[in-house]
């Protein structure tokens, strides 16, 4: 029954109320104190009857709202808490809260779902950092090996500097003897066809 149809019954109920009073009006016009007496016991029952049937509708409705939105409160907070697994019960009527219900496990399910896709995506996030890490440690090593190769170079390149200025110092001597010796060898021709 839907929450509509429970608030225009209890609406119905409590326009009975004033036909109650009315019937306490006419009560007193009665001129009879016998008939009188039976209809104001009449009128008493009729108004205890009503007033009963509009207590247990209004707690019956209080009741078929109250008691779901309860559950759904408790679902709801152990949802806000992570446990996704709760399980939320169907409900069997067609009214604003059963509605309720089943909207809210609709949006319990879905954010369960992006929940996994948020957890596995943050796994391959973790897996895709750690293997930037190791990338960098590798790039790390291999730059610190051509650091060491480029230092080993130019300490090679000043060594070979200086291995270069001293053949040149050498080439320099050997040149100087060798015009020295052309000279000597010159002398020594002269001297011999002398």
């Amino acid at each position: 029954m839907r929450l509509q149809s429970k608030f225009i019954l209890i609406l119905l109920a409590i326009s009975i109320i004033p036909l109650c009073l009315e019937g306490f009006v006419m009560y007193e016009s009665i001129p009879d104190a016998t008939v009188q007496k039976m209809v104001l016991d009449s009128l008493l029952l009729f108004s205890f009857v009503i007033i009963t049937l509009i207590v247990a509708l209004a707690i019956f409705t209080a009741q078929t709202i109250s008691r779901p939105m309860r559950m759904l409160g408790i679902i709801a907070g152990e949802v806000a808490k992570g446990n996704f697994e709760i399980e939320i019960p169907e409900m069997q009527s067609n009214d604003e809260v059963a509605e309720l219900n089943r909207s809210f496990k609709e949006m319990a399910i879905k954010l369960k779902e992006l929940y996994r896709n948020l957890d596995s995506s943050n796994q391959q996030l973790k897996a895709s950092n750690q293997q930037l890490r190791a990338s960098n440690q590798q790039l790390d090593a291999g730059t610190q090996q051509l650091r060491a190769s480029n230092q080993q170079l130019v300490a090679a390149g000043i060594a070979l500097k200086e291995k270069i200025r001293e053949l040149e110092v050498l080439n320099k001597a050997m040149i100087g003897r060798e015009m020295k010796m052309a000279e000597l060898k010159k002398e020594v021709e002269a001297l011999r066809k002398n």
